[in-house]
């Protein structure tokens, strides 16, 4: 960038964001073909590993290399094909796009088809793991594959920054040298696929260099320099090490888009990994603190416009002691200018964290921002280590995903293994196992209502189905990772998290120093509330028979209506300090916490739970029945580990002094509190404070993580009717923010069915 006076360097880069800004959901032609297929067969003869890393490496090629106007870094490949891979979803096979391009076909074009076809159908990644499902297992997963799909990790892709490719390669040498012929550890076709990714990755930069070079010789005399500017750190950053801020911003975001080419993942511990590179240029002069800022959004607006996933501000250093950087600072300050729905920021909190950095954070809250989540290191450490992580490791832990707690560059699993809904044993208890929303067989008989005669003997066949529930989807999980571990090594992870090269393993087969599975639990209060209804109405007060019960609810209250608000609203719920139903949502949660820690991962460590409330609140409670909660058939389940909505009617306080209760520094995590607070609540000059008391008091009490949206009910109702005048309205979901006017009806009426608190 040319020197120029700062406050014309300031508006300069205002205008550039700006105008990125507005391009964030431009699209563009994507490149047409089947460059992995083609890869993948001119490869014949190869080992399989190395015939993948071809094929990666050809479908990175045959992609459209976009540089978008006005970017600096660039990296955003556009490809439509039949097949195609990606780090967390294997191989894929797109039988409708098949099926649209064979009809109409003949000659050559047909008989390429019918050859793509009866190479991949049936072997594509999906294939494989459905394959090893029985039907009651694929019911009990909800009809999803659990590894594909919405799997998160954190790999080191600053290791494209400090290292580079020739770094890397370094690495696989000294891996390939200490463990090659050792039992248990990886062939010598894993370090040749390695080396074929590395190369891979050099010729995609060299590749984008020419289009920016090729692009250049149209652009105007800024922009050409720009690009030519492009052109060059590309060329330099990915061999590495990265020389500036700049080559650093740039051979980590390729990192990312290589991992990862259809879905950017989470930038985790952005300010630690970077810093270095910023310090050093400020120190030398290299970049003016307003230069500074302008790299920092020419890479947040990539983040935001792939929609990037959870970056990690602040926390501790690995050896103990506060983390907060300068670029911690920017990047919150970038947050608050630009407004934008991603990435998701996380603030780590500890009791070293710098009070004027929390108090900056909750003014963003209190605008109504929605972001950052606050994430308490107190409980989310000491769980951490309760399961056995190395303490530097835990203090160094980072946000992925919506916000699942992870050991940063060192961890395998996806860390959304799999989803499952508190209410659905509940529901199979009810109909001796057979799920009322199917008719099919999901659980164990436990006993007909007729048998459940007493209170003990209904709870028992509950925690009987949660058992099987626990069992029977980890048992998938460990069979599905498996498969993948067989047919689908992980290369580009295995050279990115610390582990696989240093043990010889690949990423799927037990390379990570920490492989761990996580469960996402929905609805746990629904189903702590509806136990205490039916042992106080059936069971105690004799209201009615549980048979009735049952017949009230497979018809979703028709008829019963006065029964229904009665369970509402006549029987105690969670979430508002009442120690009854306090107590029997801790010992529930602390049953599926237990049941899932007991269940070993494949190559790796235990399972444990979550509870982010995201917006599997709304998908998955229209597959949940109607719940003796007084909750109808279809609607959603409670959204996060506070109370269902508007069942907390005590004020916010008693809300915390409830979820303070559970076992926070047992619990894998991350376990999330929503809030929901009138736009009055924080306003005026005492507004930050009371959110500080708030944060300050909650943390006290024990709690991982608060979600704050401040916005009221009638302005999310007036953004309903008038979405246009709300364009900008954002709002948080459960791990994470995004517009109100992008979500579905039913996720809007979810958000204003929250409890409006105030303090």
């Amino acid at each position: 960038m040319s020197a120029v006076p700062a406050a014309e360097a300031e508006a300069v880069g205002a205008l550039r964001a700006e105008r990125l800004l507005r391009n964030r959901s431009a699209t563009y032609a994507p490149a047409r073909g089947e460059p992995f297929h083609e890869g993948w067969m001119a490869q014949a003869g190869q080992p399989e590993m190395v015939r993948l890393a071809h094929a990666i490496v050809a479908q990175w090629l045959g992609s459209r290399m976009i540089i978008e106007p006005d970017e600096l870094i660039v990296g955003r490949l556009g490809l439509e094909s039949i097949v195609r891979w990606s780090s967390d979803r294997g191989i894929q096979f797109d039988e409708a796009r098949w099926q649209a391009a064979r009809q109409g076909a003949d000659g050559p074009a047909a008989r390429y088809l019918d050859g793509l076809a009866a190479t991949w159908r049936g072997r594509s990644t999906r294939a494989l793991l459905d394959a090893v499902l029985t039907p009651m297992e694929r019911a009990v997963m909800g009809g999803r594959t659990s590894s594909l799909g919405g799997c998160h990790s954190a790999p080191l892709h600053v290791r494209l920054a400090e290292e580079g490719t020739a770094g890397l390669r370094r690495r696989v040498a000294a891996s390939r040298a200490e463990h090659l012929g050792t039992p248990g550890t990886e062939p010598a076709e894993w370090y040749d696929a390695l080396g074929v990714i590395l190369d891979g990755m050099d010729r995609v930069a060299l590749a984008y260099a020419d289009v920016a070079r090729r692009a250049a010789d149209a652009a105007e005399e800024g922009r050409r320099a720009e690009l030519l500017g492009i052109a060059a750190r590309l060329e330099r950053a990915i061999r590495g090490p990265a020389q500036s801020f700049p080559d650093a911003l740039q051979a980590h975001w390729l990192s990312m888009v290589l991992h990862e080419p259809n879905r950017i993942d989470s930038a985790c511990r952005f300010d630690q990994d970077l810093w270095p590179f910023l310090q050093r240029d400020l120190e030398s002069g290299h970049l003016s603190e307003q230069e500074a800022r302008e790299w920092v959004e020419a890479i947040w607006y990539k983040l935001a416009a792939n929609r990037s996933w959870s970056m990690t501000l602040s926390g501790q250093l690995p050896e103990g002691g506060d983390a907060t950087n300068p670029l911690s600072w920017l990047l919150l300050e970038t947050l608050a200018r630009l407004r934008t729905d991603a990435p998701n920021v996380e603030l780590r909190v500890h009791r070293g964290t710098p009070p004027a950095l929390l108090r900056r954070a909750c003014e963003l809250l209190a605008s109504g921002l929605s972001m950052p989540a606050l994430v308490n290191d107190e409980p989310v450490i000491a769980a951490m280590r309760a399961r056995g992580i190395a303490e530097e490791h835990a203090r160094d832990y980072t946000l992925v995903g919506c916000t699942q707690v992870v050991p940063r560059g060192r961890c395998g699993g996806a860390y959304e293994d799999l989803i499952v809904t508190a209410t659905k044993p509940l529901e199979l208890a009810l109909h001796d196992g057979i799920d009322p929303m199917t008719g099919q067989r999901m659980g164990p008989a436990t006993g007909s209502p007729e048998e459940l005669d007493t209170y003990e003997r209904l709870e028992a066949a509950v925690l009987a189905q949660i058992d099987h529930m626990a069992r029977t989807t980890t048992e998938v999980v460990n069979r599905e990772y498996a498969v993948l571990a067989q047919h689908s090594p992980d290369l580009v992870k295995s050279l990115l998290i610390e582990g696989c090269l240093e043990r010889g393993r690949d990423y799927r087969r037990g390379g990570p120093l920490y492989t761990e599975g996580l469960a996402d639990v929905l609805g746990i209060s629904n189903l702590a509330d509806s136990l205490l209804v039916l042992r106080r109405l059936v069971y105690e007060e004799g209201r009615l028979t549980l048979p009735a019960m049952v017949r009230a609810l497979d018809a979703d209250w028709e008829g019963e209506e006065a029964l229904r608000l009665a369970c509402r609203n006549a029987v105690p719920k969670f979430g508002n300090d009442d120690a009854e139903a306090d107590a029997l949502t801790v010992r529930h949660f602390t049953h599926i916490n237990k049941a899932f820690q007991a269940r070993e991962r494949i190559y790796g460590r235990r399972f444990g739970i979550d509870v982010v409330g995201w917006t599997g609140a709304v998908e998955w409670g229209r597959r949940a029945a109607a719940t003796p909660d007084g909750r109808k058939r279809g609607s959603p389940l409670a959204d996060s580990v506070g109370a269902s909505q508007g069942l907390d009617r005590q004020g916010v306080t008693a809300l915390i002094r409830s979820v303070a209760k559970l076992p926070h520094d047992e619990s894998h995590g991350i376990l999330a509190l929503n809030l929901r607070f009138s736009g009055r609540t924080f306003a005026g000059p005492e507004g930050v404070d009371k959110m500080l008391m708030l944060v300050d008091g909650a943390f006290a009490q024990g709690l991982q993580q608060l979600q704050v949206n401040v916005v009221d009910a009638d302005t999310l109702r007036a953004a309903q009717a008038r979405p246009e005048d709300f364009e900008s309205l954002m709002v948080r979901i459960g791990g994470f923010s995004t517009y109100f006017n992008w979500l579905s009806r039913d996720h809007q009426d979810d958000i204003i069915a929250r409890t409006e608190h105030s303090l």
